[in-house]
């Protein structure tokens, strides 16, 4: 995925730009969204998952990820040498 960030003045992230045809994808995604009972949590199990796995956030979205985004094709191109 291409993310572009757009920043304010102070260099604080305020906006995230995808292509098109990624944001349609996503929207597809979502639009099967489960709710959250689906997978046997509360809203305040939910909310307390989601405040653990935002912890990640700047680790998974820096440039030295990108690789990753990459990673299966990648070795299945290892793997066929």
């Amino acid at each position: 995925m291409s993310i572009q960030y757009q920043t304010d003045e102070q260099g604080n992230r305020v906006a995230v730009v995808i292509p098109l045809a990624e944001w349609e994808a996503i929207r597809e995604r979502l639009a099967g969204e489960r709710p959250v009972a689906a997978f046997g949590l509360t809203p305040e199990e939910a909310r307390q998952t989601r405040a653990r796995l935002e912890a990640f956030a700047p680790d998974w979205d820096a440039p030295e990820m990108d690789g990753y985004d990459r990673y299966d094709e990648a070795r299945q191109d290892r793997e066929a040498r």
